[in-house]
C-alpha cells in the first residue's frame, strides 16, 4: 500500500476505518509521531501567554484529530484554510512538534509552581478555585487589575513563567520568614 502525502482537508474526508489505517499505516512508519517545524513556529516559551494557557488546557483534555489545524493556527499566522490545505504528514509532524513543546512546559510548571495545598486551606475548600483554570495565574500576572489581563496574555510565556515562579518564591520566602520571628 503506497500512502501519498494527501492534504489534510482530504483525510478528513476519509471514513473512520480509511482514517485509522492511513494513521496507522504512516504511524508504524513513525513519520506522524515525528516532531518536525515544519512551519518554522517561534517555539512556545517566546509566544504570547494566552495561546500557550489556551493550547494547554486543550492539551490537558482531549483532542479531536479535526481540531489540529486549530491549535497550529494559535502559534502561526496562517489562515485555517491553508493549514488544512498542507500535507497531512506536514500537519501531523507540526503538532507533534507542538506537543513535544507543551510537554516541556507542562513539566517545568509542575516543577516549579506546583504545591500542594496545606490542610487549612484544603478544609476552607481552596480547590474550589480550580473552575477558574489560568484566571488566577492572569490575575495574579496583572497585579490583580483585571483591565490588565489581555496585556498579560499578549506577554511571552517565559516573561510571564519567570514572574511566576518568583511570585511563588517570594510568598514561600515571606512564609518562612514569618516563621523565624
Amino acid at each position: 500500500m503506497t500512502l501519498e502525502n494527501i492534504p489534510f482537508a482530504e483525510y478528513l474526508k476519509l471514513n473512520e476505518t480509511a482514517q485509522y489505517i492511513y494513521t496507522y499505516s504512516y504511524k508504524f512508519g513513525f513519520l506522524f509521531n515525528r516532531a518536525v517545524n515544519h512551519l518554522h513556529i517561534i517555539p512556545l516559551l517566546e509566544q504570547p501567554f494566552g495561546a500557550v494557557k489556551d493550547y494547554q488546557q486543550m492539551f490537558n483534555e482531549s483532542i479531536d484529530v479535526s481540531e489540529i489545524p486549530r491549535i497550529i493556527a494559535l502559534f502561526i499566522n496562517l489562515p485555517l484554510r491553508e493549514l488544512y490545505q498542507l500535507g497531512v504528514v506536514e500537519v501531523f509532524q507540526t503538532f507533534a512538534f507542538i506537543r513535544e513543546e507543551m510537554e516541556v512546559i507542562n513539566n517545568a510548571e509542575m516543577k516549579m509552581l506546583h504545591r500542594e495545598p496545606t490542610e487549612k486551606e484544603l478544609k476552607a475548600d481552596s480547590e474550589r478555585f480550580e473552575i477558574y483554570g489560568v484566571y488566577p495565574q492572569l490575575r495574579n500576572l496583572a497585579g490583580k487589575d483585571f483591565m490588565r489581563i489581555k496585556e498579560v496574555r499578549e506577554m511571552p510565556y517565559n516573561v510571564c513563567f519567570l514572574e511566576l515562579c518568583y511570585q511563588k518564591d517570594e510568598a514561600e520566602f515571606q512564609q518562612d520568614y514569618a516563621k523565624v520571628k
